[in-house]
């Protein structure tokens, strides 16, 4: 039953007991983020406390809340890590070239294994024969085997049309090419060395 506070002082024990409820509720709430936020794969959780939160008490003057610490926000937010790209025992491509010829045909490229030099830009001659149903297709070249990591994207080329692409230079190691249109069966592997 709500009834209505008429003196002071039962203002002020009104007053208190709002507090020490909402001070509780800041309490639990801080609790709960701390052990969610301490979920693997969840940074750092940063810990909260009542005191942060601390509302004037009616019971008289307060000392200061404690200063609430946290590690410091990362200037650079950092990139995930992926798993390499392993060409596989067969793959050994010449690795001189500045160009590279690439056809495909339907949803196969004409290739699984292609070769150019580290360090130096190149073209990729690509065309695009067609086959039933005369799809567009793409080149893309990724870092990792899963194509999340873009390290160059290709134009849309349509069916029965050719492009040359010109990619910058890439460090060596092993990328992953494919289709973007058609990753499941148009893939291969980019050895840069």
């Amino acid at each position: 039953m709500n009834r209505i506070v008429s003196t002071p002082h039962e203002r002020t024990a009104a007053l208190a007991a709002q507090v020490l409820v909402m001070a509780c509720i800041a309490a639990l709430v801080g609790a709960a983020c701390s052990a969610s936020s301490a979920a693997p794969g969840n940074p750092t959780p940063v810990r909260t406390t009542a005191a942060a939160t601390a509302l004037p008490s009616a019971a008289g003057p307060t000392t200061p809340p404690s200063p609430v610490t946290s590690p410091p926000a990362p200037s650079v937010i950092p990139s995930p890590t992926f798993p390499p790209v392993v060409a596989p025992a067969s793959c050994h491509p010449s690795t001189g070239k500045s160009t590279i010829a690439l056809a495909s045909t339907q949803f196969l490229f004409s290739t699984k294994c292609l070769g150019v030099a580290a360090g130096a830009p190149f073209a990729i001659r690509y065309r695009n024969l067609g086959g039933l149903g005369n799809p567009d297709h793409n080149v893309s070249i990724y870092r990792d085997p899963g194509g999340l990591s873009t390290v160059f994207r290709g134009g849309i080329v349509l069916a029965k049309h050719a492009h040359t692409y010109h990619v910058k230079s890439l460090p060596a190691g092993v990328y992953m090419f494919l289709c973007d249109l058609h990753p499941d069966t148009m893939r291969g592997y980019l050895v840069v060395g």
